[in-house]
């Protein structure tokens, strides 16, 4: 099996030669994007063409990186939990450290996450981006984004060339994965394990919903009650000790997608789901011990000698050479005059948002820019990182315009231009689900920054 690279430039040879870099082909794909679910805050998805490829020797890597992230993950969540002092060093305020300390009723520590990597194809390196717990999302953009390629010209020539690409299954596998927590969950309780009813909830103007109501079918289709509702319209009936939906049906399992941060912010408006969850009269997949994994000040705390200490050498050999150096960005813990004066160096992050909100790398902004936003944000929150070197690879931006359920129109030629490239890792209940595949032009790839959503596919 030829490495993920070479099975690249295979692909991308014989795009080039289909007329119009196999034009027919990008038509299709662009057609069955805009008639797809693959919507984002009411926008379709953008993407580039070429798919990345992942032979069985990266993602046997990948299933290595999984595991060892979620045993170091896992010891640093027991700590956290048992250990006051420790507890101090992610800083979190009393409300949320409260939640994070209630016992979820079952052994799986990070029942979902996106672990999102810099991965360097040609050599098998890899420094973390970001860890994504119970709102991790794009599954479904993905599925479509396989589905749309998966019939065109270059596509039908790659598999005359013997190989066999196939999407990662994401929804089934969750449904069997968020089924064993809530199995564990009974057993805990000793209680029978029966049929759950199951709520999909979020703070619905921040949600995926078409993925939700994704997730929501391949639960149905085992013949499982189960509905996508509003965070704040549960309610919590005290005498039967009951989490309710909006209709007065009892709720046994949560699948939570509203992220730790919309929790806190909308904290006052949703009592009854925190009373259900305090009481222990739900099982909540995932419990807020998720967030000490979620938080950006993860990879600050990491790399600390309190927690090396009690990591094994080879996690801690992980974490070192993995973990991208990070400082809390507060005028006692970093040289600012070298912050200020070396802006390429460098990303900055907010502590605890997300979808690329605040994040600044220094590389995408002017001097001035940065020099006002490092005075702006020092001591206010934030972390700084070392900036990664991005894997560079060759791909054809999406030329056709994609309105919803609308007639693409071609908006330009199409081009071999040079992407860097972002990978993230699913993991449910700690072993590899599938993959996530983006790439951009700009110092950040993500949506808002031009970032483009790429076909991820096993190949053998």
């Amino acid at each position: 099996m030829k490495s993920a690279p070479e099975l690249h430039d295979e692909y991308e040879e014989i795009v080039q030669g289909l007329e119009g870099l196999d034009g027919a082909g990008q038509l299709a794909a662009a057609r069955a994007m805009a008639h797809s679910t693959a919507i984002y805050h009411d926008e379709v998805v953008d993407f580039a063409y070429l798919p990345k490829l992942y032979p069985p020797t990266v993602i046997e890597q990948f299933r290595t990186i999984v595991s060892t992230l979620y045993a170091v993950l896992s010891k640093v969540i027991a700590r956290y939990k048992s250990d006051p002092g420790y507890r101090a060093l992610f800083g979190f305020d009393a409300g949320l450290e409260e939640l994070i300390l209630l016992d979820p009723g079952y052994r799986s520590p990070i029942p979902i996450m996106r672990a999102d990597i810099f991965y360097q194809e040609d050599s098998g390196a890899f420094k973390f981006c970001e860890l994504n717990t119970d709102g991790a999302s794009a599954m479904n953009e993905d599925r479509e984004l396989c589905a749309a390629i998966a019939g065109t010209p270059a596509f039908k020539q790659m598999q005359d060339h013997g190989y066999q690409m196939q999407p990662f299954e994401l929804f089934d596998s969750w449904a069997t994965a968020f089924l064993s927590v809530y199995e564990d969950w009974t057993r805990q309780r000793q209680t029978a394990s029966d049929t759950p009813r199951i709520a999909i909830v979020d703070f619905q103007e921040e949600a995926t919903g078409a993925e939700q109501k994704e997730f929501a079918r391949r639960f149905q289709a085992r013949g499982i009650d189960c509905e996508v509702i509003d965070i704040r319209a549960l309610h919590w009936s005290k005498s039967a000790r009951r989490l309710m939906d909006p209709d007065g049906g009892a709720i046994d399992a949560i699948y939570r997608r509203a992220v730790t941060t919309d929790i806190m912010a909308h904290y006052e408006e949703i009592p009854d789901f925190l009373a259900a969850v305090r009481a222990g009269a739900v099982c909540l997949v995932g419990g807020f011990q998720t967030q000490i994994a979620h938080a950006k000040i993860i990879f600050e705390v990491l790399r600390r000698a309190e927690t090396l200490a009690f990591l094994t050498p080879e996690e801690q050999d992980f974490v070192v050479k993995h973990v991208p150096a990070t400082w809390r960005l507060q005028s006692d813990t970093i040289d600012l005059d070298d912050v200020l004066n070396s802006k390429d160096r460098w990303i900055i992050k907010p502590l605890d948002l997300y979808a690329a909100r605040g994040v600044v790398a220094g590389r995408g902004v002017r001097q001035t820019e940065w020099e006002q936003t490092i005075r702006e944000k020092v001591d206010t929150g934030y972390i700084i990182q070392e900036y990664v070197e991005q894997y560079r690879a060759t791909n054809i931006r999406n030329v056709y315009s994609l309105s919803a359920g609308g007639c693409p129109q071609q908006l330009r030629e199409p081009q071999i231009e040079l992407f860097q490239d972002l990978t993230g890792l699913y993991m449910y209940n700690g072993s590899l689900a599938g993959i996530y595949s983006r790439a951009g032009q700009e110092a950040l790839i993500f949506g808002h920054a031009g970032g483009l959503t790429l076909a991820s596919l096993q190949i053998s």
